[in-house]
């Protein structure tokens, strides 16, 4: 490794805090790079490598996870994603078959490897091609046990470590977790990796794409990594260490005078009570709710189990898992939103159209209305789950009271079905609509007659109220949530829920934003949903708020002419301490 040439990188940062601990290099010491084309004449002994080689992989992923005693349900489904493919039947014949055309075992895998790989990162959605270094991840660990390479994932630290690498395997991740392993540098990796998801799971500051470090860093150089700007010092100096011992107690600081409001409502000055829920969509975010004191689950996203699988999960799988997110909620109220794919989310075994726009495709409800079976299916699981906690349904992006008939068709249908059958669920299930487009803020009043509450999915909200692609980095500056139609559009929503007296909550990632929900606030929403770690700021802000003070800043906005007068106007009044 050559010397450093400069004491700072930057990378991407995928998991926040900040770590301190000297440098350690780890990775494979063999790679698909350094398999050349070669031949065999013996398939039998070939193909007896390969299976003693898939065999001792399966035994190290077991292993790990037996080792390792907290992994919540969702890191253990992260693991058996692994574990899957090397059972997938289909995965090794395409290896044996090449095997059987006269290619060693090691060539073999390599070929069969890259064209999966290959595959998947061809594909639109960010997760689906972040799959492709789980296979590549795979195939290397079956490549080292082919060779008789010993693994690097029980590595003691004796000091506190920063460890360094090209990439990592959700496997080894788990297997190097201990209390020295401070933070993790990666050159390359996505933010939505399977290494990604576990090191926030297991709160591990984390920053990727940091493609310099190698040239900058020597082993055991003291490091000070940044989650949450992507940050990473190498031997700093005195003023640079002091600087973030300063960040590390304020933060610390911080965190004890937040964590003091766990229990407390989320209530004004004035006694206006508003409820904060947190949005989750894997069972290890079950311990950010409670760790974020969210009295409620205000959205439970469904997709996961459908983009992880390599097909449809059946009925009982989804009543399994739901039922699971409830018991681990422990008492609290979770809202389960049905499937919500296309636009940036695509299910890689089901056939797409192609679309000039997938935002304004065949996504979200269209999706699961049009495939009955699968719709039928989800619903009956969220119907079984009912009758362990309280469940409320959700069905994204509707447009038309059409749609809203269609749904409730079905649900009649499918609730008519269990009755007959004497399975139990609750029949009191509140039903909610997201509103995420302008055509059915239009028609809000003519909605609310068939439904119990409305989510109001920002997101998307902002996207097609102000025609702007907020994954296009050419207009992304564009998306704002503060544009006088975007809050103005919102005021309508709550206005209209509060007159017709039904439930509305605000989600996205306005909801976490301060200056967005202080006046969410003043316009008496029912609910703010947000990612659980922004909840103690939001609920401090509003235990600081009087509403009538808000109330009167949101005249004010609503008279204003754009974003940018309105940001000016939000930062003078100081809202965050």
């Amino acid at each position: 490794i050559k010397k450093g040439k400069k004491g700072l990188s930057r990378g991407v940062p995928v998991s926040p805090g900040f770590a301190e601990g000297h440098a350690r290099y780890w990775g494979e010491t063999i790679g698909f790079d350094q398999i050349e084309y070669a031949e065999t004449r013996d398939l039998k002994s070939e193909i007896r490598r390969l299976e003693t080689a898939f065999g001792r992989s399966a035994e190290e992923i077991t292993a790990v996870v037996k080792r390792v005693k907290d992994l919540s349900g969702q890191d253990e489904a992260i693991l058996d994603v692994h574990l899957m493919s090397l059972k997938d039947r289909a995965f090794k014949d395409k290896i044996t078959a090449q095997i059987t055309q006269g290619y060693c075992a090691e060539y073999a895998l390599k070929k069969v490897v890259l064209d999966y790989v290959d595959l998947f990162s061809r594909m639109d959605d960010p997760y689906l091609r972040e799959r492709s270094s789980d296979i590549k991840d795979i195939g290397k660990r079956i490549l080292r046990n082919l060779l008789g390479h010993e693994g690097q994932a029980t590595r003691k630290f004796t000091k506190e470590t920063v460890l360094i690498a090209s990439d990592i395997s959700p496997v080894d991740l788990v297997g190097l977790r201990q209390k020295n392993l401070k933070g993790i540098v990666l050159s390359r990796g996505g933010k939505t990796s399977h290494a990604v998801i576990l090191a926030r799971s297991f709160e591990i500051p984390m920053v990727i794409n940091v493609r310099d470090i190698v040239e900058n860093v020597n082993e055991n150089d003291f490091l000070i990594l940044d989650g949450t700007s992507g940050l990473v010092f190498s031997k700093p100096p005195q003023t640079i260490i002091e600087e973030y011992a300063r960040l590390r107690a304020e933060k610390s600081n911080q965190v004890q005078r937040l964590d003091a409001l766990r229990e407390l409502a989320a209530e004004t000055k004035d006694d206006y009570k508003i409820r904060l829920g947190a949005n989750i969509g894997l069972l290890s975010d079950l311990e950010l709710v409670k760790k974020y004191g969210a009295d409620h689950i205000g959205l439970y996203r469904t997709e996961f189990p459908f983009l992880a699988r390599k097909g449809f999960p059946s009925e009982e799988e989804q009543f399994l898992l739901y039922k699971k997110i409830v018991r681990g909620a422990s008492g609290l109220p979770v809202t389960i939103r049905t499937l919500d794919v296309g636009g940036d989310k695509f299910l890689s075994y089901l056939d797409y159209p192609r679309e000039q726009n997938p935002y304004l495709g065949w996504r979200t409800i269209r999706v699961s209305l049009e495939l009955d079976d699968i719709f039928r299916n989800q619903i009956r699981a969220i119907l079984k789950t009912s009758a362990f906690g309280q469940i409320k349904i959700l069905f994204p992006m509707i447009t038309s009271v059409s749609e809203v008939r269609s749904i409730i068709a079905i649900l009649d249908e499918e609730t008519t079905l269990l009755e007959q059958k004497e399975i139990p669920f609750d029949k009191g299930m509140k039903v909610g609509i997201m509103i995420e487009v302008p055509g059915a803020v239009r028609i809000l009043d003519r909605l609310l007659r068939h439904v119990d509450f409305v989510s109001v999915g920002t997101n998307d909200l902002i996207q097609y109220t102000l025609a702007v692609d907020r994954n296009n980095e050419k207009v992304a500056a564009l998306y704002n949530p503060l544009h006088p139609a975007v809050i103005s559009t919102i005021v309508d929503i709550v206005s209209m829920c509060k007159e017709k007296s039904k439930d509305v909550s605000i989600c996205g990632e306005a909801a976490s934003n301060p200056w967005c929900a202080y006046l969410f606030l003043a316009m008496e929403t029912d609910q703010l949903s947000m990612n659980p770690a922004s909840i103690p700021i939001i609920k401090d802000l509003i235990r600081r708020t009087k509403l009538t003070d808000a109330k009167e800043a949101l005249n004010k906005v609503l008279k204003m002419e754009d974003a940018g007068e309105i940001a000016a106007f939000l930062e003078k009044l100081s809202l965050l301490v």
